[in-house]
C-alpha cells in the first residue's frame, strides 16, 4: 500500500489524507499501531498464554517453507541470514545464504531468489540453485524478477515472477529450461506457491484488482483458476493433503491458523488467538508456526485444538471466467509501449551538506519508463561559503540501444579567489558528456560447507569528451599581472573493474551494507585535442565493513581511497566535505556522479594538495535506540537513531612516494538519524562534529543527508 501511494511525490499530502478519509486512520498512525501498539497487545498474551512453546532466538525477516518435510524457515540475526530447522526442541542451521526473501528446500537442494545488478543501474532478483552435497552453485535465471519457488514432484520446479507489470507462474526443469509459463494478468499479486501432493495443482495467494487476499487453485491441467472466498485475508498457504489446505487468516484484528478440506469445503480452526501465528504448518500432532513479540520473530509450536469454524460454501468457490483465464506465454515483451511513457519524475529526494564554513544545497531525480528499458537521473546543487561553485550531473540509461549503455552529462562553475588583496577571481567552467558501457557478472561460492558468500564483478568502459573554460578577472592594480588562463578540450576514455563479496545482507540497525568488501580500479585516460597534453589516472577504492557484535548493533567500516596522476601538473585537493573539482570529473565519468563527497574531517577545503593523494575513512558505527514512529499527513516514518566514532586521515604529494609527506588527520563523533521518506526511501540524516589533529586542522560541525561515506 505504502509502495504504491509513493510513486507520485508531489500529491503526498492529498493522498495521506485521501486514506484517512477512506482508513479513518492516517498512514503514519496505520504504521505506529502495527510497529507498537500490537506488538504490545502479543507480548502481554504471550505472558498469559499456556501451551504454547517457542524459542529464545529471534529473528528478523523470516520466510518458511512449507511444502519441505519438516519445519524450515530463513530468518536474519540482525544481518547473518540463514536457513534452519526447528524440532520444537531447538533451530539448526542449515546453511547460509546472503540476500534471499524466499527459498525452497529439497534434500541437499536449495532454490533462492537473490537481487543482482541488472545492466549497470538496476536490481532484479534472479533464482539460483545449489546442490549443498555437491557444492555446485547454478543461476537459473536471468532478469526474471522472481519472488517464490518451490521444488516440483521429480526434477522440475515452480516459480512466481512479475514482470512488465504482470505476475507469472512458470514451470521450469532443474536446470533452468522453461517448460510452461502462464500469465496472470487478473491477479495483482501471488504469494505463498505450493503444489499438491500428486503435482495436477498449485495454491496459492494472491488478490484480484480491488478485491481482498484471497486463496486460489491453479489446475496445471486444465489452466483453470478457482478462487476461494474466504472471510477476512488470507496469508501463506500449503497443501497438507491432496485435498487439504493449512493457512493463515486474518480476523479480527489476529491471524490465525486454519485448515479446510476442498471436497466438503469445512474450515477448521487449529489454534485460539493467543498469538500471532505465521506460516502455520501441520506436524503429528503439533501446529508449528512462526510468532513475534517485541524482540523479533521466533518459531513456536502448540498441540492442535482443531475448532470447528464452520463451512466455505460452494457458491464460495469462483470459476475465474474465460476472458480473465490465465494465458500460456512462451515469448515475453510489452507492446505498444512508447519510449517516453513513464518517464516523468517518480522519484525526488532533497540533498543537502553543510558544515560551519560550507553549505551545499541541491535535489535528486529519478524517473523510469514504463517498459523498464529506461533510466534517468538528475542531480543539481549549489555550494557557497567557502566554495563557491554550481554542479550538475545528468545519467540517462538504456538498455534498447544497447544492453549497459550509459549517456552521461555533467556541468560545474566554480568560482574561486587567486589574490585577495587585488580582487583577482578564477572562474572554471567544465563539461563532460559521453557514453559507457557495461556488464555484470554475480554469482556464489562456498567458503565453508553450510555458508555462500554473494560475488558480483562488473566491468564499465567508456569514450566521452571535456572541456575546461578558465576565465581570470582583471586585477584591481594594473601593474599586477594576472595568472594565465586555461582552456582545454579532450578525449576522456576509461575502464573500470569492480568487485564485491557479500558475506551477509548486513544490519536490521545499521544502514549500511555490512558484512562486505568491494574494491573498485578504474582508469581515467585523457588526451588533448589542440596539443600534446596528456593525462593518465588511477584511482583505486577498497572498503570492508563487518559486525563486531551478533546483534547486529555494532559494526567497523573502512574505507581507502587513492588518486594517482601522471603526464599532467594538475592536481587534487583534501579537507572537509567537499570534493576538488578534479575528483568531480574523474567520478561524473566513472560513475555519474559525486557519490561520497568526505575526504578528512576537521579540516576546511584544499588544506593538502598533490598530483597524488591517498585518505581513508574509519567508523565505529552502533545502534542507540529505535523509534518506529510517524507523524499524521508528514510522509516520513522514523526508524532509530544511531552514533559513531571516526578516524580519518590524508596525505598528499607532487611525488608518487606518497607516505614520507605531510599528513592530515582527524577524529570526531556523529549522530545519525534512520528515516524513510514518501515511506519507501531510506534516508540517513547525519550531524558531526569533527578535530583536526594536524596543521590547519580545527573544530568543525557539519550535517548531511546520507551517511559520510
Amino acid at each position: 500500500m505504502f509502495i504504491e501511494m509513493s510513486d507520485d511525490v508531489i500529491p503526498i499530502a492529498i493522498v495521506s489524507t485521501a486514506m484517512k478519509s477512506a482508513l479513518k486512520e492516517y498512514p503514519a498512525t496505520l504504521y505506529n499501531d502495527f510497529i507498537n501498539v500490537n506488538r504490545e497487545r502479543v507480548m502481554k498474551e504471550r505472558e498469559t498464554s499456556s501451551g504454547t512453546n517457542g524459542l529464545n532466538d529471534r529473528y528478523f525477516s523470516v520466510a518458511v517453507d512449507l511444502n519441505n518435510d519438516g519445519y524450515v524457515f530463513s530468518g536474519s540475526v540482525t544481518g547473518k541470514r540463514a536457513v534452519y530447522r526447528f524440532d520444537n526442541k531447538k533451530s539448526e542451521k542449515i546453511i547460509s545464504i546472503p540476500g534471499h526473501d524466499s527459498f525452497s528446500l529439497k534434500g541437499d537442494k536449495i532454490l533462492f531468489p537473490n537481487n543482482v545488478k541488472v545492466k549497470d543501474r538496476y536490481s532484479r532478483s534472479d533464482l539460483f540453485y545449489t546442490d549443498m552435497k555437491k557444492r555446485n552453485i547454478k543461476r537459473l535465471t536471468f532478469d526474471g524478477s522472481v519472488l517464490e519457488t518451490v521444488f516440483g514432484k521429480s526434477d522440475d520446479i515452480f516459480y512466481t515472477s512479475f514482470r512488465d507489470g504482470i505476475n507469472r507462474i512458470t514451470h521450469a526443469k532443474l536446470d533452468g529450461t522453461v517448460i510452461k509459463e502462464w500469465d496472470f494478468p487478473m491477479l495483482n499479486s501471488i504469494y505463498s506457491l505450493t503444489i499438491s501432493k500428486d503435482s495436477t495443482k498449485i495454491a496459492f495467494t494472491g488478490n484480484r484488482h480491488n478485491h481482498e487476499k484471497n486463496i486460489f487453485l491453479f489446475d496445471l491441467k486444465s489452466w483453470k483458476l478457482l478462487e476461494i472466498n474466504i472471510e477476512g485475508e488470507q496469508y501463506s498457504v500449503y497443501f497438507q493433503s491432496k485435498n487439504e489446505l493449512v493457512f493463515s487468516s486474518g480476523r479480527d484484528g489476529f491471524i490465525i491458523p486454519m485448515k479446510l478440506d476442498l471436497e466438503s469445503g469445512k474450515l477448521i480452526q487449529l489454534y485460539r488467538p493467543q498469538l500471532v501465528a505465521l506460516f502455520p504448518k501441520i506436524i503429528g500432532d503439533d501446529l508449528f508456526f512462526i510468532a513475534f513479540d517485541n524482540d523479533g520473530y521466533y518459531p513456536a509450536w502448540y498441540p492442535l485444538e482443531n475448532i470447528d469454524a464452520g463451512n466455505v460454501e460452494k457458491t464460495d468457490i469462483i470459476q475465474i471466467t474465460d476472458d480473465d483465464s490465465p494465458e500460456l506465454k512462451q515469448t515475453l515483451e510489452l507492446k505498444n509501449s512508447r519510449f517516453y511513457e513513464g518517464l516523468f519524475p517518480s522519484l525526488i529526494v532533497p540533498d543537502y551538506r553543510g558544515s560551519s564554513n560550507t553549505h551545499t544545497a541541491g535535489f535528486n531525480i529519478e524517473g523510469e519508463s514504463n517498459d523498464l528499458q529506461r533510466f534517468y537521473s538528475l542531480h543539481l546543487s549549489k555550494t557557497f561559503g567557502s566554495v563557491d561553485r554550481w554542479y550538475t550531473t545528468v545519467n540517462y540509461f538504456d538498455k534498447s540501444v544497447l544492453p549497459g549503455f550509459r549517456g552521461y552529462f555533467s556541468y560545474s562553475r566554480d568560482t574561486s579567489t587567486v589574490d585577495e588583496v587585488y580582487g583577482i577571481k578564477k572562474i572554471s567552467d567544465r563539461f563532460n558528456t559521453g557514453f559507457s558501457l557495461s556488464g555484470s557478472f554475480n554469482g556464489f561460492f562456498y567458503i565453508l560447507p553450510s555458508k555462500l558468500v554473494k560475488s558480483s564483478n562488473h566491468i564499465r568502459v567508456s569514450l566521452g569528451i571535456g572541456a575546461i573554460d578558465e576565465n581570470i578577472s582583471d586585477s584591481k592594480d594594473p601593474l599586477v599581472v594576472t595568472p594565465e588562463e586555461k582552456n582545454k578540450v579532450f578525449i576522456n576514455s576509461s575502464f573500470s573493474y569492480t568487485t564485491s563479496f557479500s558475506f551477509n545482507p548486513g544490519s536490521y540497525y545499521l544502514f549500511s551494507d555490512m558484512e562486505r568488501f568491494s574494491l573498485n580500479l578504474p582508469v581515467v585516460l585523457q588526451k588533448s585535442l589542440f596539443d600534446d597534453s596528456r593525462a593518465i589516472t588511477f584511482s583505486p577504492v577498497a572498503k570492508l565493513s563487518f559486525l563486531i557484535l551478533n546483534n547486529g548493533k555494532l559494526g567497523f567500516i573502512t574505507k581507502h581511497s587513492l588518486y594517482t596522476r601522471f603526464l599532467s601538473d594538475s592536481y587534487f585537493s583534501l579537507g572537509g566535505h567537499e570534493l576538488g573539482m578534479e575528483m568531480l570529473d574523474i567520478k561524473s565519468i566513472l560513475l555519474g556522479g559525486a557519490g561520497s563527497t568526505v575526504t578528512v574531517r576537521g579540516y576546511n577545503y584544499g588544506a593538502l594538495a598533490g598530483q597524488h593523494v591517498y585518505y581513508t575513512n574509519n567508523e565505529l558505527r552502533f545502534h542507540l535506540f529505535s523509534i518506529n514512529k510517524g507523524f499524521g499527513t508528514v510522509p516520513i516514518m522514523f526508524k532509530n537513531l544511531q552514533g559513531a566514532l571516526f578516524f580519518d586521515m590524508g596525505t598528499a604529494s607532487n611525488d608518487i612516494n606518497l607516505f614520507n609527506k605531510q599528513f592530515i588527520a582527524g577524529v570526531g563523533g556523529e549522530l545519525k538519524l534512520y528515516l524513510y521518506f514518501i515511506y519507501r526511501v531510506p534516508i540517513m540524516l547525519t550531524f558531526g562534529m569533527a578535530k583536526g589533529l594536524t596543521t590547519k586542522g580545527e573544530y568543525n560541525w557539519y550535517f548531511n543527508f546520507g551517511n559520510s561515506f
